[in-house]
């Protein structure tokens, strides 16, 4: 993921990149990574959530150009992302400033609910993929829930580079 001292300049943004090509390219993980970013095509949550801030757009754009490595940690990234966009959505909504660390409140909680519920449907997660999606997180304490995500997105890519 880009740093946000990246954000402002576009050669730090494309170094950051190819310092992980190679990870584009690693066999282990290229498939769900064509899987993830097919999967994202299809979407279009860009028009999906296209009520929330630019920060979120800004967001969904790295998210949809990083090459960093599994499926999993993109599919983390993105869900992270959506958390913090849910959290400004009710920070605008509420007209007070965006609360910038500590667990949701039940009103942020509920808003990421709903938009996380929209990206499963986006990403035609079945039952047991949602199941997996509610669990996985960057803290990488869902290991059984990361193999389904991961396995999903390789199919995908599978499917999507045999056409």
């Amino acid at each position: 993921m880009l740093r946000d001292e990246d954000d402002a300049d576009p050669l730090a943004f494309a170094l950051h990149d190819l310092c992980h090509l190679e990870k584009f390219v690693d066999e282990s993980t290229y498939a769900g990574q064509v899987g993830f970013f097919a999967a994202l095509h299809r979407a279009d949550l860009e028009a999906r959530f296209s009520h929330l801030d630019d920060a979120w757009k800004k967001d969904l754009e790295h998210v949809s150009a990083d090459m960093n490595g599994s499926p999993v940690f993109l599919f983390a990234a993105l869900k992270m992302k959506l958390k913090m966009a849910a959290r400004r959505d009710v920070a605008r909504k509420r007209g007070t400033p965006e609360r910038v660390g500590g667990v949701l409140d039940p009103d942020e909680a509920r808003a990421f609910e709903l938009f996380q519920n929209e990206l499963f449907d986006a990403l035609a997660l079945p039952e047991r993929g949602r199941r997996a999606g509610v669990a996985v997180s960057a803290r990488r304490d869902a290991p059984s829930d990361a193999m389904w995500i991961h396995l999903y997105f390789t199919q995908m890519g599978e499917q999507a580079l045999e056409a």
